[in-house]
């Protein structure tokens, strides 16, 4: 996304939403009927938004309406020597395109034990950090700037 939500240096911070009420909404309206797992994720399969339903940047809160608008990535499964490796994958990738940049959100159809391992490191760092709700942050992904 053109805007880098979370990306120290590049974007703004995102800030924490304490409403669960919201965030469920954020979550609903990004995650709506329009998401439909792609056969290719290893199963269960989720939803994963992002910027995070519990921020205040979430593309609910952006004047999203649905998430068929939001940037589109799939996690693939593929298997080399035996070994079982997970890639990230778009729309259009092979054709050398790439997602809008201008879109507000992005969704990916996500393998339900990445996503929600990755949700419990959000919620223990909310509270080891102590966040409250319109607190900042930055989101590191492991990549270096």
């Amino acid at each position: 996304m053109s805007s880098h939500p979370g990306w120290e240096g590049k974007g703004q911070p995102l800030t924490r939403e304490a409403d669960d009420k919201v965030a469920q909404k954020n979550r609903d309206i990004v995650c709506d009927s329009t998401f439909k797992p792609h056969p290719s994720t290893p199963k269960p399969t989720q939803c994963d938004e992002f910027p995070f339903a519990k921020s205040k940047q979430s593309g609910a809160q952006q004047g999203v309406t649905s998430g068929k608008v939001c940037q589109q990535y799939t996690v693939v499964s593929s298997t080399l020597e035996g070994k079982q490796y997970l890639s990230l994958t778009w729309p259009g990738l092979k054709e050398g395109k790439m997602p809008p940049a201008n879109a507000k959100c992005a969704r990916a159809s996500m393998p339900k034990n990445q996503n929600e391992g990755v949700g419990g490191d959000l919620g223990r760092f909310t509270k080891a950090q102590r966040l409250l709700g319109g607190d900042g942050y930055w989101v590191n992904a492991g990549n270096k700037l």
